[in-house]
């Protein structure tokens, strides 16, 4: 560890493979060996062959819905009957194909809940990133886990702890800007000690904004900052954006600790931000699209689906007033939200807050919101919204169930986009007079 900052070419393709991913990595060092086919009898199956099964399938990623819904109801049927290790790879093959059934889920947590005291480590990271992939909030699953780790710390491998630990932040992490929770300072001294025994290819997935910007004290994040720049040469794409944010996070949040930085480390995260950063191409979402027809109805110019430096942007309107602060919308469909509720998830109330303190002015645009109102009325209520100030801070709405309300998205989702396919392919006919 030591040596990390001198880390070269032949170094990388022996030690750090860079090209590898987390999932593949685990996959190859816990795989489940015990033979099976996978169209089984699912009725037949007991908690060995069940788990099994499980992983394979999502390991090969096999997305056949009527697939895992038979594995779903098998494993509700002898939940209590599964050990700890076998419910973990259950849970690690449903986060892994993210297999979405909130029933399934909601059925399991009371499983889940008799277990976390005597589950492992795979077992409780597999546990933390199921609910991370599914967006599925419950605190008490979140701080009994957190206490399970704090209990016995040495009993949880560093590459499960580092899971752990930005899922939980996810889920539990204070307000940004916000004091920190009362057990910031233990997890913070028990990261540092954990990331101390990994080398460079583990550690890169530590540089999380969540846990930097609400979680961690000033030591940690210093900490990271610094080692990161010594192992940069084995991140990828997803790393070094990963890691850009965190630095913004903390230059925003707590500037003491990025004054405080040694003189290269500042320089790398400078150049940082003036390097090109491949990022994942996005495409604008017919609610989005929506949205972006009626702006032009009132004649307002903006450019979709774009990348300003680590964040990704949903509309950004011109700056007509020359005031140095510019205007954008997000456009905040179901997947803002944690799963079936109308909560803001964390990451969506640090982007807001941290684009506000840099100087935009961020409206959004909810799609329960944009239901409610008429067709004919979107225009108008996208001009008071555009008038009216922009909220510094994302607050949520009171807890209501919107299920029903998601049948209507789904429905409006492709009345768009049949809309969009026309207009696009459709030939125009042309009168030639003849």
């Amino acid at each position: 560890i030591n040596n990390e900052a001198k880390l070269k070419k032949a170094g990388i393709s022996k030690y750090n493979k860079r090209w590898r991913s987390w999932a593949q990595n685990r996959v190859r060092q816990y795989r489940n060996a015990t033979p099976t086919v996978l169209t089984s009898d699912t009725g037949l199956m007991d908690g060995e062959y069940l788990s099994a099964c499980v992983q394979k399938a999502a390991a090969l990623r096999k997305h056949d819905v009527e697939l895992w819904k038979g594995y779903a109801n098998r494993t509700l049927e002898i939940g209590d009957d599964l050990t700890e290790t076998q419910l973990g790879y259950i849970l690690w093959g449903c986060g892994k194909s993210q297999y979405l059934d909130e029933r399934f889920y909601r059925s399991l947590l009371p499983v889940i809940k008799n277990k976390i005291e005597s589950m492992h480590s795979h077992g409780l990271m597999s546990v933390m990133w199921m609910m991370r992939r599914m967006q599925l909030q419950d605190r008490e699953v979140c701080q009994r886990v957190i206490g399970a780790v704090l209990a016995n710390p040495d009993a949880i491998r560093p590459i499960d702890y580092i899971k752990i630990i930005n899922c939980y932040s996810f889920f539990t992490g204070g307000a940004p800007g916000g004091p920190l929770p009362s057990n910031s300072d233990q997890i913070s001294q028990l990261t540092i000690n954990k990331l101390e025994t990994i080398f460079a290819q583990q550690f890169r997935n530590a540089v999380n904004p969540m846990p930097m910007a609400v979680l961690y004290n000033d030591e940690a994040k210093d900490y990271i900052l610094d080692r990161l720049r010594k192992v940069h040469i084995t991140c990828r794409p997803q790393h070094l954006m990963a890691a850009y944010e965190s630095a913004v996070a903390v230059r925003v949040l707590a500037p003491q600790v990025f004054h405080n930085l040694h003189p290269q480390s500042k320089s790398f995260y400078s150049k940082l931000s003036e390097r090109y950063i491949k990022a994942r191409s996005r495409e604008p979402s017919p609610l989005l699209w929506d949205v972006s027809d009626k702006l032009s109805e009132l004649e307002m110019m903006h450019r979709n689906t774009f990348q300003w430096g680590p964040f990704p942007m949903d509309i950004a309107l011109e700056d007509a007033l020359g005031n140095g602060r510019r205007d954008c919308i997000f456009v905040d469909s179901p997947t803002s939200f944690y799963l079936s509720t109308n909560q803001y998830l964390a990451r969506k109330k640090l982007r807001h807050h941290l684009l506000t303190s840099l100087g935009w002015n961020v409206r959004r645009v909810r799609w329960d919101d944009w239901l409610s109102v008429e067709p004919e009325k979107r225009v108008e209520w996208l001009r008071v919204l555009m008038s009216s100030p922009a909220p510094p801070e994302l607050l949520d709405l009171e807890l209501s169930p919107v299920k029903e309300q998601l049948t209507e998205f789904m429905r409006f989702k492709a009345i768009v986009k049949q809309q969009r396919y026309q207009d696009r392919y459709e030939p125009e006919t042309m009168d030639l007079g003849l």
